[in-house]
């Protein structure tokens, strides 16, 4: 009865061990993952995204403006963030002014060096009704964060949104 006492101790012990070890993954390209729409305001409200990169290269510092993060290029930004609306039962995506850069966002650099540490968290971006035409009403966004390898995430597609603005 001891011998099985100490199997089952040992077999405990053995399995704490290993569900204790840190996650790992090997997957340079990032994922992300839509959590929730939260409204901060009568016009304005933040979308919530979760975030893993397997190499922590996310984020830029201001001062990288050198191609292909200069600011004519589509990765001066990291996080680009679509906005689709309904219109006729049709989606169609919004179209910001030339120069604009819409409701995509540049994410500061999130670590120091570029070690092969696994990066996790999450992103909250706020957006108020001037950043697109209040009269839309029926919404849903697309987002992918890009590193600095240029590695483009899956896009994270949110739900559909309601939005009752002033």
């Amino acid at each position: 009865m001891k011998n099985l006492a100490k199997v089952i101790t040992a077999i405990v012990l053995m399995y704490t061990a290993w569900s204790c070890e840190p996650e790992t993954c090997s997957d340079p390209v990032p994922s992300m993952k839509y959590t929730s729409f939260r409204p901060i305001s009568a016009d304005s409200f933040e979308l919530v995204y979760e975030f893993k990169d397997c190499d922590g290269d996310i984020g830029l510092d201001q001062s990288e403006t050198n191609p292909p993060y200069d600011t004519g290029s589509k990765y001066y930004y990291n996080l680009l963030i679509d906005l689709y609306y309904l219109e006729n039962g049709e989606w169609l995506k919004y179209e910001y002014p030339e120069g604009s850069p819409g409701l995509n966002d540049r994410i500061s650099r999130l670590k120091e060096d570029d070690g092969d540490a696994l990066l996790e968290g999450e992103i909250i971006k706020k957006i108020d009704e001037s950043a697109f035409n209040p009269s839309l009403d029926t919404v849903k966004f697309s987002a992918v964060l890009v590193d600095r390898a240029l590695n483009e995430s899956n896009a994270a597609e949110s739900e559909v949104y309601v939005l009752e603005l002033d």
